[in-house]
C-alpha cells in the first residue's frame, strides 16, 4: 500500500466542486471505462428506459468534444452490461484519457434526455470532476450502494484497480484505502471533538463526517477512490476547505492547521459575555447585526466584512453607546464592489480587540 503524506495550512476557504451522490430510478447507463492506451472501452448497463425500449439509433454517446450515433442496427440487450468501442459507433469518438465526461442520452419526440443524469461520468482535470484521471490499469467505475433515509440507491464515480468490463456492472473492488491525521490551532496545538464534514466515508457505513479523538487525530478505513472535499470550522479561526483525490490502496496522512486564530478571543469571552448575530442569514441585502457586549462604552467599535479569500470587503462603524445591546444596519454592499453570493466572516471589533465573530452567507 502506497503511504501518501500531504500537509494543508489555510488562510481562507478554496472554493471547489464537491462529488454528488443522489438517489437514483432508473439507474444511469454508463457503468465503467477503461483506457488501453489512446483506445478506450465503454460498459453500458440499460437496465430500464424512460421512454420504452429503444433501438441503436435513437441513443448518442456526448464528451466534451464530441457527439456520436451507433451503427444502426446494433443490438440493446436489457439487463446485460455490453462493451462500446469505437466500431460501435457510426464515427470514433473522441473521449480524452487527461479530462472528459460521457453521457449516454436517447432520443424521444424529437428531443435528447440524459440517461446518466443522476451520476455525472465526468473525471480528470475538468470542471465537476467525480475523480482524477485513470492511471494505466485501472478502471473508471459507477459504483452503486444503498443508503440515504430511505435505503435508496446511491451511485457514485469512483477509481479501481481491478476493471471488471462486461461483468458486474455498478460494483468497485478497490476500497483498501484509509485517511488519517491530525487538525491543529494556529499554535500547533491538536484541537479534539472538532468535525470534519464532507464527501469522506460512502456507504457502508454512509458517514459524512469525522471526529477528531482527545489529541485531536481522526482515521477512517476501507474507503473508495474518487475526490474528497473536507470542511473544518473552529470558531474564531480562518475556516479550512479541502479538496483532495484518493487514490487506490493508498494510505492518505493528512495534517490540517488553523494558520490564523483571533489573539486573546477565547480568553476574552471567558471573562465577558460578548456575540453577534446577523439576520437574515443567509440573504440578500440589508443586514442587521445584533451586538450584545457588557457596557458597551467604547470610542471604536467596528464590524469587519471578509470574504472567502480572507480580504477586507466593508468596515461599518458601532456608535458609541452606553448599553450592552446595539442593533448595526448593513446594506450588504462592499465598499468598492458589489459583494458576490458567498460565504463572509464578519469580526466585531472593540478597541482594536475582536470580542465576537460569525459567519454570514450572502445569496443573490
Amino acid at each position: 500500500m502506497k503511504k501518501i503524506i500531504l500537509l494543508f495550512t489555510f488562510l481562507s476557504l478554496i472554493v471547489s466542486s464537491n462529488v454528488k451522490a443522489n438517489p437514483t430510478y432508473p439507474p444511469p447507463v454508463t457503468s465503467e471505462l477503461y483506457f488501453n492506451n489512446n483506445d478506450w472501452t465503454l460498459e453500458l448497463n440499460f437496465i430500464l428506459f424512460q421512454f420504452g425500449n429503444p433501438v441503436s439509433d435513437s441513443l448518442v454517446i456526448i464528451t466534451s468534444t464530441d457527439t456520436v450515433a451507433f451503427k444502426p442496427g446494433f443490438k440493446i440487450p436489457l439487463n446485460t452490461p455490453i462493451l462500446i468501442t469505437k466500431d460501435s459507433l457510426l464515427y470514433p469518438l473522441s473521449i480524452n484519457k487527461n479530462g472528459d465526461f460521457v453521457r449516454i442520452e436517447e432520443k424521444y419526440n424529437g428531443s435528447f434526455y440524459n440517461l446518466d443524469n443522476w451520476a455525472p461520468f465526468a473525471f480528470g482535470n475538468i470542471a465537476n470532476a467525480q475523480v482524477s484521471a485513470p492511471l494505466p490499469g485501472q478502471s473508471i467505475k459507477c459504483y452503486r450502494c444503498y443508503g440515504g433515509d430511505y435505503g435508496e440507491a446511491m451511485y457514485y464515480i469512483v477509481k479501481d484497480n481491478h476493471p471488471t468490463l462486461g461483468t458486474d456492472p455498478f460494483i468497485a473492488t478497490d476500497n483498501s484505502s484509509s485517511l488519517s491525521g491530525y487538525v491543529y490551532d494556529s499554535n500547533h496545538t491538536p484541537i479534539p471533538n472538532l468535525n470534519l464534514i464532507g464527501n469522506i466515508i460512502v456507504c457502508p457505513p454512509y458517514a459524512y463526517s469525522l471526529t477528531t479523538d482527545i489529541n485531536g487525530h481522526f482515521s477512517c478505513q476501507n474507503l473508495y477512490s474518487y475526490i474528497r472535499n473536507i470542511y473544518i470550522e473552529k470558531q474564531f479561526c480562518n475556516t479550512i476547505f479541502a479538496i483532495f483525490s484518493i487514490e487506490p490502496d493508498s494510505a492518505y496522512v493528512i495534517d490540517f492547521t488553523f494558520d490564523s486564530c483571533t489573539v486573546g478571543l477565547n480568553d476574552i469571552s471567558k471573562q465577558k459575555n460578548y456575540s453577534m448575530q446577523i439576520f437574515p442569514n443567509p440573504g440578500s441585502e440589508n443586514f442587521t447585526f445584533q451586538l450584545t457586549a457588557p457596557e458597551l462604552n467604547y470610542s471604536n467599535g467596528l464590524i469587519k466584512i471578509y470574504n472567502i479569500a480572507g480580504e477586507l470587503v466593508n468596515i461599518i462603524p458601532v456608535n458609541k453607546t452606553h448599553d450592552s445591546f446595539a442593533s448595526v444596519s448593513w446594506s450588504g454592499k462592499g465598499r468598492y464592489n458589489e459583494l458576490l453570493s458567498g460565504l463572509y466572516t464578519c469580526s466585531f471589533e472593540i478597541n482594536g480587540n475582536t470580542v465576537a465573530s460569525q459567519k454570514l452567507i450572502i445569496k443573490k
